[in-house]
């Protein structure tokens, strides 16, 4: 029953707030991983450097996402990614001495059209997610309303036993 609380409040959630909050858990991101994100947050990649499963996002309010295999490889420390397909073109660099490098992403959203992001990383520790609420421009009152109509329409009231760390049980 709590768990199908939870999963109907995450529903709600999207459906209310829209595509624009994204959430990327860590479980989306390959086992062994490379990663690169972009200084400024807007997007990443990672992939699998035994493998070559990739995954490129980009954050914002029209995120998109690309997963793929593309080839990989490790030549004077530095860890490779590329991927060409007719509808991409991927080229990817890490420095394993100082975990920072580049990648750019070539696509194509429609027949015709190219589209180009540089991934560009210079920090040490990047995370290779979005911001848990990366956009849609709601205001923190409306977040609250939707929390509560969600709580209302599952039935949870003040009258409901609430846990140590004040959950409900």
């Amino acid at each position: 029953m709590k768990l199908s609380r939870v999963l109907v409040l995450s529903f709600f959630a999207l459906v209310v707030l829209g595509p624009g909050w994204a959430v990327v858990s860590a479980a989306a991101k390959p086992s062994t991983t490379a990663c690169l994100q972009d200084d400024n947050l807007n997007s990443f990649i990672t992939w699998d450097e035994t493998t070559g499963n990739y995954m490129f996002m980009t954050c914002g309010t029209n995120s998109m996402t690309l997963t793929g295999v593309g080839k990989v490889g490790l030549v004077n420390g530095i860890q490779t990614l590329t991927d060409s397909k007719p509808d991409r073109r991927i080229n990817a660099g890490l420095l394993t001495s100082q975990l920072t490098g580049k990648a750019t992403v070539m696509f194509s959203p429609a027949v015709g059209i190219w589209q180009t992001i540089t991934v560009n990383d210079t920090k040490t520790n990047p995370t290779c997610s979005c911001p848990i609420i990366s956009g849609g421009g709601y205001t923190p009152l409306l977040v609250f309303l939707v929390l509560v109509a969600a709580w209302r329409i599952l039935g949870l009231r003040r009258s409901a036993k609430l846990s140590k760390a004040g959950w409900p049980t």
